[in-house]
């Protein structure tokens, strides 16, 4: 193992760290699908208020697609634990280093191939 991995110890707070995200996810999206519901029952109002609750609606969507993302890469992260494939790049197979493990412990690819203004630079 490199020293980029993290230790056993990393492991364990990592894990703990992710299924506590986890929940978190599963609560946001469970009260994003609450509002939602209760957006929508309300949207019998007149022309003005419907366009608010639309937009309210779209914008409850947006947050819910972005919990549900967050959790399937956070539960992916679990499963990279699971089976010894965590720090692992899934693109291009180098180690991912430990300081982007330990802030975006969900993280997939190591800082050469992630996507963005960045890219490339470490």
């Amino acid at each position: 193992m490199s020293n980029d991995f993290p230790s056993q110890d990393d492991r364990d707070a990592l894990r703990h760290d992710l299924a506590a995200r986890a929940e978190l996810w599963r609560e946001r999206i469970a009260a994003a699908e609450s509002s939602a519901a209760d957006l929508r029952a309300e949207c019998d109002l007149d022309a003005a208020d419907s366009g608010a609750k639309t937009t309210s609606l779209e914008e409850e969507h947006a947050r819910t697609e972005e919990a549900r993302s967050l959790l399937e890469q956070t539960l992916a992260a679990i499963g990279r634990l699971d089976n010894g494939t965590f720090g692992i790049c899934t693109s291009c197979g180098t180690p991912i280093g430990r300081e982007r493990l330990m802030a975006l412990p969900h993280t997939e690819l190591c800082v050469n191939c992630r996507p963005g203004p960045a890219h490339g630079r470490t």
